[in-house]
């Protein structure tokens, strides 16, 4: 089953604050997953999810048929978030 990728508002600000080769990088990574749920990711508990880009993580929940992206966080600050 597919699922389509939506933000929350704090990842908009945290996409926002990233240098552009990261954030296309990022929406690139979104749409494979979103496509075909095809990247460096792994599961962190039920229902949530971390997608490695570069040196940013995508922090990402499952519910129903949407991927939330809730939190991207450069991965020296990504422990606090795990």
């Amino acid at each position: 089953m597919k699922r389509k990728v939506v933000f929350k508002k704090g990842a908009y600000k945290d996409l926002a604050k990233i240098p552009k080769e990261y954030q296309n990088k990022i929406i690139e990574a979104l749409r494979n997953l979103e496509e075909n749920f095809q990247g460096d990711i792994r599961k962190l508990a039920p229902k949530r999810y971390r997608l490695r880009v570069g040196v940013y993580r995508v922090l990402i929940k499952e519910e129903g048929e949407f991927w939330v992206v809730y939190k991207i966080v450069h991965r020296q600050s990504a422990d606090k978030y795990y």
